[in-house]
């Protein structure tokens, strides 16, 4: 097996394609592209181009994200803390009761350490307002 040129650089994932898992190598860009000389063509760079998806987006026909369903998808939203700061309660009973709400996660539901920007992503415990206490997941959005 020979090596591969040592200005290569390649990466390995799995991915998750609707169920199966794939091996992927993707060969990864060089560190540092290379400069413009200073006899460049740029065609492109400075320039007004016209937006492919403009007509689709300002017609209301273009298909975001957030518009897109998959069999058995679940939708989520945080729960968020209406005080400053604080140690909050929950009774999740009322919720579980909702048609179409599957789970309400709290804070002991979570793998840990489940932090972003060192702080816990759900907590009982509130250090600012709006702080996310739990996750409802419903099968309707």
């Amino acid at each position: 097996m020979t090596d591969a040129p040592r200005d290569k650089r390649f990466i390995t994932t799995e991915v998750e394609v609707e169920g199966r898992f794939e091996t992927k190598i993707v060969e990864l860009p060089p560190r540092e592209p290379e400069p413009w000389g200073p006899d460049a063509e740029l065609h492109i760079v400075g320039q007004s181009l016209p937006r492919v998806d403009a007509f689709e987006k300002v017609t209301g026909r273009a298909i975001f994200t957030a518009d897109v369903t998959r069999p058995g998808m679940l939708h989520a939203a945080f729960v968020r803390a209406p005080i400053t700061a604080g140690r909050v309660t929950l009774d999740i009973s009322a919720a579980l009761q909702v048609p179409g709400v599957i789970e309400v996660l709290q804070a002991e539901d979570l793998p840990r350490p489940m932090k972003a920007g060192g702080v816990g992503l759900l907590s009982r415990d509130v250090s600012y307002p709006g702080q996310p206490v739990a996750a409802v997941c419903a099968d309707t959005a």
